[in-house]
């Protein structure tokens, strides 16, 4: 899914919070794509921030998406 659609699902479906997004990303000139987990903040004014500047004028796709918060972990017991 391209960026711009990729923004416009998360105001249709009111998607707030913290997400991890699968993306990939490649210059025209590229022929293999570069994969990344990337953190989307939302801000409290309903806008997102990357956590990192990833984007230099790529194109890219979102491949996938989880909140932060549904992310499970384990307890490690030492």
């Amino acid at each position: 899914m391209q960026l711009d659609n990729f923004y416009k699902l998360l105001a249709a479906y009111n998607i707030c919070g913290d997400l991890i997004v699968r993306i990939r990303y490649k210059y025209n000139f590229e022929t293999q794509w570069h994969y990344s987990n990337e953190v989307l903040t939302a801000e409290y004014d309903g806008q997102y921030i990357w956590l990192n500047d990833w984007n230099e004028g790529q194109d890219a796709e979102v491949l996938g998406f989880i909140p932060v918060d549904a992310v499970n972990t384990y307890t490690i017991r030492g």
